[in-house]
């Protein structure tokens, strides 16, 4: 340590962990402790200065997390690396020590001959690219690597205007625009020699042509002959495991180091086979021991998780077997007690590709449909009116389905309207006022405010959440209403939030601005609406507009009346198809179309269509009738691919919804018959319907719904099937098409279904011919 420099100074190469520690004894001898600065204090490795963990210090840093302690020395060494860990969407889990790295290679000097970046970082969207370039320009990196993000859209010319400054060395970017820039100057990018994909599984979920362009572009680079000296490296950041990945790993990783710190999604990467049972909490115990094999091919290891010892316990003395499954298999059991976990498992699953039971998947969508009915006093989903979808309402805390009474109209629901947007929320969602033909209300209260004003301004004495007040603007005077208030302490003024009743806006207005509004100004109710154009959404599979489009549209449109047709109203949201600005000819009764606001979207190369917006919402509304409920409405997300599907008829009809229990059942058989013995206590309502390949029986129990479809084995005679009541439980009698005895009864292995070995036991004893099956023939892979 040299004095007052603060230098460290290596002879060779630390480790990253060395270099952590260096770091935080500069932050230990940093002089004064407010001083977030502490670009003074650096790391020097020969002569290189490591500044890329400053960024760290000025985040707070507390320290390396279990996922960063394993994949931090394995990026820093420019290893081949895949994070999957809880904060696998958080940029530092990975670029400190891809910064440094980026700064201790030779790649500099080894390919200084040409120019164009050596690095690129590939984010899922705009948001997460700039989040990721303003984390590179907070660090002194910045000075060596002059990162850029590149954005494009879709106009024709806009590849071609990109330049990439010839000392840039970090390009962020995303697929999508990656592969336009890729198609018009992919010799920029022939230094490549990283590649960090930040959410990774976002990437290939949302751009799986776009990955796979990249990847390739990115091995052609890296395999020629004369980057053999060159690093290369890709690394692999997300908070999940997916498919895409295993290629990732075979095709274009060398030795990469792998770090998961999800278990579930570790079970996803070791391929453990999935498997969930519905059952009754008390009747677990059963269950689970039904669902395992007496009889293993393989003698495999068995863990069994219980909530409790005495639960363990009971597991041990009914002595549960050993799995047969190979490779390992995991067994969930769901119970009426876990219902709010259904969704979240059904989630999971689905990405297993397990095959998944129709009792569970009823009753994930009762459940979905009842977390809807909880949501039905908010408001509805914003990404639902804007582009008739939401990208996963079971996230999302607002509304997804239509309420006949909260989403009554409030505005005209179709003919052509007058609109004058003052508040531009984003590219094609705006707040403002209709414009009226005839009398214009809000033009004469505005007149009465300003001459109200203009004579007596009385400041108000209370501020108060909800009250409505008065605030200048320039000569303008606006309603409000306070919609919180701060708490001020000991400061004589402070700020509070407030909404502009007739401009749609809300914002924040010194307390001490606040005026007394009289109670004749408080008839008119509030003049603003929402306006949504319609058939418009973000290019690149986005969600967000990019904020320079919203600026862009503001610019063109904010203040200025224009003609708009209704095509739609839920409550105080009118959508338009068109929206169009009109102007008069000088001199002549003559207007022509100045502009057409979507085209306008369209045109910026940020936008693109979107044809099935209306129909979307149409279809939404067609399930809101008069006496409909909120969760009648169809869900119109992700989580609706698990409901069954609806009959196809001119007429909508209401899906089913319902959740069934399976019953236990024990089976035996004899050379021409299989007899089931239903593992229920005086059952109602009882049907069973027997087929060539499979039979179907259900009832109710103490208002409970059972049901059972087998899908057999081998084939019976379904006419001369039956059923009947012994001991006030149901038996069924299958007739075999061929005698013989049946490996096992089912095609597929089912946890509700076993042997009934206390019957074979009393057959065992009374025959000793062998005509009842032999022990080696009993399987309890029912």
């Amino acid at each position: 340590l040299v004095d007052r420099t603060q230098e460290f100074v290596f002879t060779e190469q630390p480790t990253i962990e060395e270099e952590l520690v260096c770091a935080r004894l500069l932050q230990l001898l940093n002089p004064d402790p407010l001083n977030t600065d502490v670009g003074s204090s650096e790391v020097t490795i020969g002569n290189v200065h490591c500044v890329s963990f400053q960024i760290l210090m000025r985040n707070k840093y507390a320290g390396p997390s279990v996922a960063e302690s394993y994949c931090w020395p394995a990026v820093a060494r420019g290893c081949d690396t895949v994070l999957i860990s809880h904060s696998g969407d958080q940029p530092l889990t990975y670029i400190p020590p891809f910064l440094a790295h980026m700064q201790l290679s030779s790649v500099f000097s080894a390919l200084s001959a040409r120019t164009g970046p050596i690095a690129v970082i590939l984010c899922p969207g705009w948001e997460k690219a700039q989040t990721v370039i303003d984390l590179l320009e907070e660090s002194q990196t910045f000075q060596v690597l002059h990162p850029m993000v590149i954005l494009l859209g879709l106009g024709k010319d806009e590849a071609k205007t990109v330049k990439i400054k010839n000392d840039c060395q970090v390009v962020v970017t995303t697929p999508f625009s990656l592969v336009r820039l890729l198609r018009l100057h992919c010799f920029l990018f022939l230094r490549l020699c990283h590649l960090a994909l930040d959410e990774v599984d976002l990437l290939f979920s949302r751009a799986p042509d776009e990955m796979t362009i990249i990847l390739q572009h990115f091995q052609r680079v890296t395999a020629s002959e004369e980057r053999v000296s060159c690093p290369r490296q890709i690394i692999a950041v997300g908070k999940r495991w997916s498919r895409p990945l295993e290629g990732l790993l075979l095709n274009h990783m060398s030795n990469p180091t792998v770090v998961v710190t999800v278990m579930e999604e570790a079970a996803l990467y070791g391929n453990v086979h999935q498997i969930i049972l519905l059952c009754l909490d008390c009747t677990k115990i059963s269950v689970l021991l039904g669902a395992l094999d007496f009889t293993p091919d393989v003698a495999q290891k068995t863990l069994v998780i219980t909530n409790s010892a005495e639960e363990a316990e009971n597991v041990f003395k009914e002595r549960a077997a050993e799995s047969t499954s190979h490779p390992a298999k995991s067994v969930l059991l769901l119970s009426e007690r876990n219902a709010r976990h259904v969704t979240g498992v059904l989630r999971y699953l689905k990405r297993t590709e397990a095959s998944l039971p129709p009792e569970l998947l009823h009753f994930a969508q009762g459940v979905l449909r009842a977390k809807e009915e909880q949501k039905s006093d908010k408001p509805l989903c914003r990404y639902l009116k804007s582009f008739g979808f939401c990208r996963d309402s079971s996230v999302c805390s607002y509304r997804h389905s239509i309420s006949p009474i909260t989403d009554q109209p409030l505005q005209p629901d179709s003919g052509t309207i007058v609109v004058l947007p003052l508040f531009i929320k984003t590219a094609s969602v705006y707040y403002g006022r209709i414009v009226s033909k005839k009398e214009d209300r809000y033009e004469s209260l505005a007149a009465a405010m300003t001459t109200y004003y203009a004579a007596e301004k009385l400041g108000a004495k209370e501020v108060l959440e909800g009250g409505l007040y008065g605030v200048q603007e320039d000569e303008v005077y606006h309603r409000v209403r306070v919609t919180s208030v701060p708490d001020k302490g000991e400061w004589m003024f402070c700020s509070v939030r407030a909404l502009f009743l007739d401009e749609g806006r809300e914002q924040e207005v010194k307390s001490h601005q606040l005026l007394q509004l009289p109670a004749q100004f408080h008839t008119l109710p509030p003049q603003a609406l929402e306006i949504i154009v319609c058939r418009a959404m973000p290019i690149d599979a986005e969600v967000k507009w990019n904020p320079k489009v919203t600026r862009a549209i503001s610019q063109k449109i904010k203040g200025l009346q224009h003609q708009a047709k209704v095509v739609l109203c839920l409550g105080n949201t009118v959508f338009v198809d068109p929206m169009v600005r009109m102007t008069r000819l000088p001199g002549l009764k003559t207007f022509i179309n100045e502009y057409n606001v979507h085209a306008e979207i369209l045109s910026t190369g940020m936008g693109t269509s979107n044809p099935q917006h209306l129909d979307l919402l149409n279809e939404l509304c067609q399930w809101a009738g008069p006496g409909a409920s909120a969760v009648d409405a169809p869900l119109t997300t992700v989580e609706a691919q698990i409901s069954a599907p609806l009959p196809s008829t001119s007429e909508p009809q209401l899906p089913l919804v319902f959740f069934s229990f399976h019953p236990q059942i024990k089976w035996f058989q004899r050379d021409d018959t299989v007899t089931l013995n239903i593992k229920l206590r005086e059952p109602v309502d009882q049907r069973c319907e027997f087929f060539p390949d499979r039979v179907v029986y259900s009832a109710c129990v103490n208002d409970r719904p059972y049901r059972a479809d087998l899908e057999l084995h081998s084939n019976i005679t379904a006419e001369r099937c039956s059923w009947e009541m012994k001991c006030n439980e149901p038996v069924i009698r299958l007739v075999k098409q061929e005698r013989g005895d049946w490996k096992m009864l089912l095609k597929q292995k089912s946890a509700f279904v076993s042997l009934d070995f206390d019957r074979f036991e009393e057959d065992e004893k009374k025959t000793s011919n062998g005509k009842i099956l032999e022990p080696f023939a009993l399987n309890s892979r029912s």
